[in-house]
């Protein structure tokens, strides 16, 4: 049970910080084409969501599939060099779910 409180917990920090992150990725992307932290971005995101679905918890709704679509929207963005893609699903798909989750984990 106290590896579960653990990730929790861990989880719990990193999404309460991923909004900043979300939007330095956007700003990097925008103002210079730079994708230097979107992989830890995407890494840290698919960490959060997998933790939540092994944790079972009820009361928070994870929606992993939808997350794993964006990223692989995200993916053939980055082959495809459209920057503007990229930076139009973090900002108006990722960050919105990311906010949602945010406002549930405070509530645990």
């Amino acid at each position: 049970m106290e590896d579960k409180n653990e990730l929790l917990l861990e989880i719990k920090d990193y999404i309460s910080n991923a909004n900043n992150k979300i939007n330095s990725v956007i700003e990097d992307i925008r103002k210079t084409n730079q994708l230097d932290d979107l992989l830890d971005l995407l890494e840290g995101l698919t960490f959060c969501f997998h933790g939540l679905n092994l944790i079972k918890t009820d009361n928070i709704e994870t929606n992993e599939e939808f997350l794993k679509e964006k990223i692989s929207e995200i993916l053939d963005g980055v082959e495809n060099e459209d920057f503007n893609l990229i930076a139009d699903i973090l900002e108006y798909e990722v960050l919105e779910i990311v906010e949602d989750l945010n406002i549930e984990l405070k509530n645990i």
